[in-house]
């Protein structure tokens, strides 16, 4: 047994004090009884054949001592000893692996000083029988050593060499990302939880205001470094031409940056099949760490390129306007020459999606004269609206060829034979086109008495044609009968017969809709337009969602066949990712370009798509201050070391409290 907290025993002294009351009481009182009493009293005792009133008073005495004692001992805190506690000299150190630590002076990045400096001190408490874990916080941070000893001082050391490995300048296991410093800590609770007086030492180049008991930041900044940088660039498409946006700002240092663009491939047409470039600039412009947004607009400085009209929005001139952009680079200079700020990956960004892929949809009618559906004309505009900024949807009516479309959309007819070359969608089919794949037992008709559709739950679950749609709230009063339509998946039912329902193969992408809108309410639902946009997204979904991405960050790419190659353009030996399933969710860590190539379905040629991947945006602030971190010490309690035995102790008070009770109504009787 240990005492925890030995100050309780102080209260001891009640021994002391008991001790004096027993000898300052009075031993005897003057009463004034009867002889009567007396000659009872003298016969009583007469009777007893041992004295037991001394013996009481010193069981009294005894009861109240321990009493005392128990109670002093509660004060105490007693405890069993589980397991020793370790003695000083267990350490950890974290090495932030963030890319604001790759910020260089003097030829020395943040992350080699860091590196440097832990490696001297792990030698020293080794060599001094102490105890060294090291963790490398990147974005899955992880030990590369746990509690080596000196006898592991070369696994030590050989970890650290690791560490310090380099491409040219470039440190390889500095990441370009964020650095889960809170993560890393996290690691740490396994073995502060054996050694509550593990010290942990953490070098970074971020400063906090508060930090756990036992967590030590070793600041491995050096004095004047400072940041220009680009945080983000995307254009907008304005009036028929592009706008530019570029946010910018400058860390520990404010400074007059001029921000540089370069169109590539601007302007394409038959006559100019390369397209143009553009140069145009803002200059002069006054950058702090609040992030500045310059605007590179067609519609101000109508005469010359530079012009600024608040400092912040400048034109690029009626001759320099562009409609459509292969790529857009911006960089960053001061007073006419390139940056020289300590952090280099974010002094320029790239820009793609200027050049849309071309989406050409075909719609047939041979209703009431060929006259077209108002219903799907209006759905098909708005599809059109909401991919602008991912597809170029061309529109065609009533063509009188069916081929060399992405999309066939044909309504209450069928062509002689089903087209090869893009997806088909069948609204309401009056016959069997060659290669369908079904065939047609006849129509069913209600007498105008709406019957609503049921939705056919697939394996896998709801269909992703059927999303945001209520199957439910759909009603029909007559539809097309279908026979031997083993090829395809139903999603709606009337009944057993089947009402929507698909083929998705390399070579055969199919929708049927086998009722009229004519003869049910789905056109006056909301949903109508949303079944044209699950067709959009399950058939000829988006390569990719957006134009920029974070290291690091989730990117879900999809394929229009079934294959598609990712590779960093600057990575010449590099023959990229295939991904052969989709959606694929892909995270790459190195800043750059990168080229996503695919052959289409039904053997397609699809242009390739460029996309950029920058450094996080809080990066660039090389000196940034954050609140507090993960304490790792919150979860380990002294009761990890000790059983408590208060409860027994009380007990014992109890029971001797019982006894002293015991004898005080013995001596009273």
């Amino acid at each position: 047994m240990t005492i925890l907290t030995p100050l309780g025993l102080l209260g001891l002294i009640g021994i002391i004090i008991l001790i004096i009351i027993y000898i300052i009481k009075p031993n005897y009182q003057q009463k004034y009884i009867s002889s009567t009493y007396i000659w009872k009293l003298s016969l009583r005792y007469k009777k007893k054949r041992i004295p037991t009133s001394k013996l009481r008073d010193i069981l009294l005495i005894i009861c109240q001592i321990l009493a005392i004692t128990a109670c002093a001992l509660i004060l105490a805190t007693p405890s069993q000893v589980l397991r020793q506690q370790p003695m000083e000299g267990e350490v950890i150190m974290i090495i932030d692996a963030s890319a604001s630590m790759r910020t260089a002076s003097d030829d020395q990045t943040r992350y080699m000083r860091a590196v440097e400096n832990a490696s001297e001190m792990a030698d020293k408490i080794l060599r001094e029988n102490g105890t060294v874990s090291l963790i490398l916080a990147n974005d899955k941070p992880a030990y590369l050593n746990k509690r080596a000893s000196l006898g592991e001082i070369s696994s030590v050391q050989s970890s650290f060499d690791q560490l310090k490995t380099t491409e040219g300048y470039d440190p390889v296991y500095c990441s370009y990302g964020n650095g889960d410093i809170d993560a890393a800590l996290e690691l740490c609770e396994e073995v502060v939880s054996d050694n509550p007086k593990t010290l942990i030492y953490i070098y970074t180049d971020k400063q906090y205001e508060t930090l756990p008991a036992n967590v030590r930041v070793q600041d491995v900044k050096v004095s004047g470094e400072w940041n220009a940088a680009i945080l983000s660039a995307y254009t907008t498409f304005e009036s028929g031409y592009y706008t530019l946006y570029v946010d910018v700002a400058s860390y520990d240092r404010d400074a007059a940056l001029d921000v540089n663009v370069v169109v590539n491939g601007a302007n394409k047409s038959s006559a100019n099949p390369v397209g143009a470039r553009l140069d145009f600039e803002a200059r002069e412009v006054r950058c702090s760490e609040e992030t500045t947004t310059v605007i590179f607009s067609t519609f101000v400085g109508e005469e010359n390129a530079g012009e600024s009209a608040d400092g912040k929005t400048f034109g690029v001139g009626t001759s320099y306007g562009f409609y459509s952009y292969e790529s857009i680079l911006v960089y960053l200079q001061e007073n006419g020459q390139y940056i020289e700020d300590n952090y280099s990956a974010d002094d320029s960004f790239n820009v793609y999606g200027g050049v849309k892929p071309t989406v050409k949809i075909m719609y047939h009618s041979t209703m009431d004269g060929n006259s077209q559906n108002k219903f799907v004309t209006s759905a098909l505009l708005a599809i059109r609206k909401k991919y602008a900024d991912v597809y170029n949807i061309e529109l065609d009516e009533q063509a009188d060829e069916f081929n060399g479309y992405d999309m066939y959309i044909f309504e209450h007819a069928v062509p002689a034979q089903m087209p090869d070359d893009g997806v088909v969608i069948l609204l309401d089919p009056l016959g069997e086109p060659e290669r369908c794949g079904y065939t047609i037992r006849g129509m069913r008709d209600f007498n105008k008495v709406p019957t609503a559709l049921t939705e056919n739950v697939l394996d896998d679950g709801r269909s992703p044609l059927l999303k945001n749609i209520s199957v439910p709230a759909i009603e029909v009063t007559r539809y097309q009968v279908f026979d031997r339509y083993d090829d395809y998946t139903v999603i709606a039912s009337v009944g057993d017969d089947p009402v929507m329902l698909y083929r998705n193969e390399i070579d055969t992408k199919v929708f049927i809709m086998g009722f009229s809108v004519h003869y049910s309410n789905f056109a006056l639902l909301s949903s109508f337009p949303l079944m044209f946009n699950n067709i959009i997204e399950f058939f000829l979904p988006p390569t990719v969602t957006g134009n920029y991405f974070e290291v690091y960050s989730e990117i879900t790419v999809n394929s229009q066949g079934n294959e598609l190659n990712i590779k960093q353009i600057s990575a010449d030996d590099d023959e990229g990712t295939t991904f052969n399933t989709f959606p694929a969710k892909i995270r790459l860590n190195t800043p750059g370009t990168y080229n996503i190539s695919q052959k289409g379905f039904l053997g397609k040629e699809v242009d390739d798509i460029q996309i950029y991947v920058k450094t996080p945006a809080a990066e660039s602030n090389i000196s940034a201050v954050e609140e507090t971190v993960y304490d790792p010490f919150g979860k380990t309690e002294k009761y990890d070391f000790f059983k408590d035995l208060l409860v027994y102790v009380a007990a014992a008070l109890v029971a001797l409290l019982f006894i002293e009770w015991i004898l005080q109504l013995k001596d009273n009787m």
